[in-house]
């Protein structure tokens, strides 16, 4: 089974594309930072009356939405392929073609926790 998982793993890095706007990272690279939502969630729970809370709760939507709209922005100006830009937001085949493409679905993924955080 470990031995599938890396085939899959390998098959998916060959996927993923250098996100231009975000400093030429990708979907995997840019993964883990979206657990800065972390914070927010510890300052909720442990010091919810605390002054800085507010302020320092609106950092990981902020982070959020920059991610979204970098990965958004590459995907549709610079899609890393020679055929042409399949991104299409006004058609259900065109969003769901947008969804078999792993960065699509990264960035599908830090809009919707963008939306949870709003």
């Amino acid at each position: 089974m470990t031995r599938n998982m890396s085939s899959n793993s390998a098959n998916l890095e060959s996927q993923l594309i250098k996100l231009k706007l975000l400093g030429d990272a990708t979907a995997a690279d840019l993964w883990p930072f979206l657990n800065v939502c972390m914070l927010t969630w510890g300052l909720l729970v442990f010091a919810p009356r605390w002054t800085y809370t507010p302020t320092i709760s609106l950092i990981p939507p902020l982070l959020h939405a920059v991610v979204y709209v970098g990965g958004i922005l590459s995907l549709v100006f610079f899609p890393g392929t020679d055929e042409p830009n399949k991104v299409d937001f006004f058609s259900l085949e065109g969003v769901v073609d947008g969804f078999k493409d792993p960065n699509g679905v990264f960035v599908g993924w830090v809009s919707r926790n963008g939306l949870y955080w709003a």
